[in-house]
């Protein structure tokens, strides 16, 4: 359901300016025109980044635990 994979980071002076939430965008834009039904990232459980992937649309669909890490894999369809 979410064939893409995303990695995206943002430098700290860029953060909070759109520029995210706009590279996103673009990207989702781009797979949807490809054809691509969803995409996926997988980051920390409790990473703060979540919040921002959440304001995107991105929703948790699967979490584990690799090594001692709890980590989750965040997608949304296109």
């Amino acid at each position: 359901a979410y064939p893409a994979h995303l990695h995206i980071n943002m430098h700290i002076s860029a953060r909070s300016l759109g520029v995210g939430s706009g590279l996103l965008r673009a990207f989702c834009d781009d797979a949807r025109a490809a054809g691509c039904a969803g995409v996926h990232l997988v980051t920390g459980a409790a990473s703060r980044n979540r919040p921002f992937y959440a304001r995107n649309g991105f929703a948790e669909v699967f979490a584990l635990t690799w090594g001692a890490t709890p980590i989750v894999m965040l997608a949304r369809q296109l």
